[in-house]
């Protein structure tokens, strides 16, 4: 007896790549390649489309890159995805050690997330699971404001996770922010996150029901 995936829902993916708390390059490649990576291999499993992929930058700004209702495909996505690094954020900053936060900021992160709250999200999709992806040092300041944002996602049952990157990251702050260890994930400078893949099954399979009726 076989199973099937039937999909009777959607699942709504932001991921957002934190480079306002200074960053190096190579931390940023580190983020933008483990971003790809996940985007992949959700995208692999997914030949209904039942995923919808969102694409966030904070810098000195936050950044909306790709919203949801965004339908180009997989290679032009993945292209997007890759030239993150170099279109958004880069201040002019060189060299593998260069900062690329241009001037860092300890609260664009909680800014970002009240911009999902409120507008990227799509409200009138009631039945979509919404999950938010965060590539982050940790180095953003959990204020007040952020537990609040925070707070109003679990209300809403919107999952946050983590993927931290760099030399020197503040777990205890990732922590904070996604509440569940088990949901912060590291990846390395140079290294395939193979570790990823079993964050992109838990995307790709909260969309769908499972059956043995065939």
């Amino acid at each position: 007896m076989f199973t099937e995936c039937l999909w009777n829902t959607t699942t709504d993916v932001v991921m957002v790549l934190d480079m306002s708390t200074g960053l190096s390059n190579s931390d940023v490649d580190t983020g933008v390649s483990a971003i790809a990576y996940l985007t992949n291999m959700i995208l692999s499993r997914d030949p209904t489309n039942s995923v919808r992929i969102s694409l966030v930058t904070i810098a000195e700004s936050v950044s909306v890159i790709r919203n949801l209702s965004d339908t180009s495909d997989r290679s032009m996505l993945l292209s997007r995805i890759n030239s993150m690094v170099y279109l958004e954020g880069q201040c002019g900053s060189q060299g593998p050690d260069s900062n690329i936060g241009c001037n860092p900021s300890i609260d664009k992160l909680s800014e970002a997330l009240n911009l999902l709250n409120g507008s990227i999200f799509d409200k009138k999709n009631n039945h979509a699971r919404e999950i938010t992806v965060v590539v982050t040092n940790g180095g953003f300041r959990v204020t007040d404001e952020m537990r609040r944002i925070i707070g109003d996602f679990k209300l809403q049952e919107r999952l946050l996770v983590g993927i931290a990157v760099g030399d020197e990251v503040s777990m205890t702050n990732l922590q904070q922010l996604v509440d569940d260890p088990a949901y912060i994930f590291t990846v390395k400078f140079q290294e395939v996150p193979t570790n990823l893949d079993v964050l992109s099954a838990e995307i790709f399979y909260s969309s769908c029901s499972l059956s043995n009726e065939f």
